[in-house]
């Protein structure tokens, strides 16, 4: 899966993904001997458009880059999200969604 081009800068769910970029930022506040494990994290969804609203209520982002657009063109962007989510994550057409994330946990200490 591809990861979404967000504008330089902008939070984003990747913008720690970089695990040299984290522990910099981290030292930078102070912190030492970092130690880091990937897990993965499983989302479930009823379905598509329970995947949809949840999006729309916790990704920033995604509301910032639809802020200027018309409520026919959102409704459009959100439809297409939750198409594509069943039809990439789904079991069955209206069935569960299921998806796995990859987060990164580090550690470190500070004096």
């Amino acid at each position: 899966m591809s990861r979404c081009n967000f504008p330089v800068g902008i939070p984003n769910p990747f913008s720690l993904a970089d695990t040299n970029k984290l522990k910099n930022s981290l030292a930078k506040a102070g912190f030492s001997d970092f130690n880091n494990e990937t897990v993965v994290v499983t989302f479930e969804f009823a379905s598509g458009e329970d995947y949809c609203r949840y999006c729309q209520a916790v990704s920033a982002s995604a509301r910032n880059a639809l802020s200027n657009q018309t409520d026919r063109r959102k409704e459009e962007v959100w439809r297409k999200v939750s198409e594509e989510a069943t039809r990439n994550y789904g079991a069955a057409a209206n069935g569960p969604i299921r998806m796995d994330n990859e987060s990164i946990c580090v550690v470190g200490t500070r004096p």
